[in-house]
């Protein structure tokens, strides 16, 4: 969603991508797939853009809809006026007059939150989702973009880079979510954390800790799935 070069309206939306955890199939809805639909050419995008912009968000939320009620939404700090679900469905209603399929909040998951809830808020630095893929891949994904680039790229039409950068945000949530559920995510509250863990990869003194990890991760790993299973349902 972009707002920064459509102030005092409502955001403009790019590009949404769905990406189903156990398939692993991903599902698009973009202004440059709409407009293809549409048969309107990439020039005349900015033209057209309500009409382009109803169309995907008409496809999208009937996605929404065919999906079963008990699936679980991840998503990253999506809560708000501004940037979320409810952009989605305010937008819809103006566009079309009609009321947009309404996702329950029981099947809504803040990932940005649930990190906050196990790592604590320092988890990463501000962005923290481009500081936390930079911990986790040590590099700049080509296709991540920050909010200013993605305003740069929408000024210069270049709808098919927004499209990929959140496609690139899509699968590292995946990443986060799973890295975070087997403990294996690297945040800079765990660096610490990381650094004893390598020294005990010393064979000299593996042996005297092998029982006291065990019993570690047996008494945390409980703790923590009954954490998260509280959080997230």
């Amino acid at each position: 969603m972009l707002s920064e070069c459509n102030k005092g309206d409502l955001p403009r939306i790019t590009s949404i991508a769905v990406l189903d955890k156990q398939s692993s199939k991903m599902y698009n809805f973009s202004i440059h797939l709409a407009a293809r639909q549409l048969n309107i050419k990439p020039s005349d995008i900015l033209d057209n853009y309500k009409q382009i912009e109803e169309v995907m968000l008409e496809r999208f939320f009937k996605f929404a809809e065919e999906k079963n009620e008990e699936s679980i939404w991840i998503h990253w700090n999506m809560k708000n006026t501004d940037f979320g679900f409810e952009v989605l469905e305010h937008k819809y209603k103006l566009l079309t007059g009609e009321t947009a399929f309404h996702i329950k909040e029981i099947n809504k998951c803040d990932l940005s939150y649930l990190l906050i809830k196990k790592y604590g808020s320092s988890y990463s630095k501000e962005p923290k989702m481009f500081n936390l893929m930079m911990l986790n891949y040590k590099v700049k994904s080509k296709s991540f973009l920050s909010p200013k680039e993605e305003v740069e790229a929408y000024k210069t039409w270049e709808f098919v880079k927004l499209y990929n950068s959140t496609i690139c945000k899509v699968y590292f949530l995946k990443y986060v979510f799973t890295m975070m559920n087997t403990n294996n995510l690297m945040t800079d509250s765990k660096k610490l954390i990381y650094k004893v863990e390598a020294l005990t990869r010393n064979p000299v003194i593996k042996i005297l800790v092998v029982i006291s990890i065990i019993l570690g991760i047996i008494g945390v790993s409980l703790i923590l799935v009954i954490l998260f299973l509280g959080i997230s349902f």
